[in-house]
């Protein structure tokens, strides 16, 4: 064998052990990090960018199902009459509602973290497990509620 015969066959030796080392090493580390962490079993949290239902296991873990939430900004135009709306509400019914201002650091991880949604407009209104974006006037706001039987704590 001459040496350009040698070092090719060297070369391609070389080259296919570099590829098996790392196969094994790839398949390895995904083997390790599927056990150790199994994402299919954790809850994230819901990003609502629509009306419609949240997810059961973000309205359990969250506790928001008997619960009305309102999600807001003091920047917000459209919050700040929601807010009128909703205190009106809250005089003439029974009704509580949770708010939320998302421009206040703790309220927002507390949405996040602890209510387990995330949202991409405000207002944003959490009743009874389905979301509703935007302003709702008092008529519609009390449509909406009437469809729930909220327990209010």
């Amino acid at each position: 064998m001459d040496k350009k015969n040698l070092y090719s066959t060297i070369v391609l030796v070389l080259l296919v052990i570099v590829i098996v080392v790392l196969m094994v090493l790839s398949g390895n580390s995904n083997n390790s990090n599927n056990d150790t962490n199994s994402d299919s079993n954790v809850l994230k949290t819901f990003f609502i960018a629509k009306d419609g239902p949240i997810p059961a296991a973000n309205v359990e873990a969250g506790n928001i199902k008997d619960k009305i939430v309102v999600i807001e900004s003091k920047y917000c135009g459209a919050c700040k009459e929601f807010l009128k709306t909703i205190e009106k509400v809250e005089q003439d019914t029974n009704y509580v509602f949770h708010k939320y201002d998302v421009s206040e650091s703790e309220q927002r991880s507390y949405i996040e973290d602890t209510l387990m949604v995330d949202f991409q407009y405000t207002p944003t209104t959490i009743i009874g497990g389905d979301a509703y974006i935007g302003f709702m006037d008092e008529n519609t706001l009390l449509e909406t509620l009437s469809k729930y039987a909220l327990e209010q704590k």
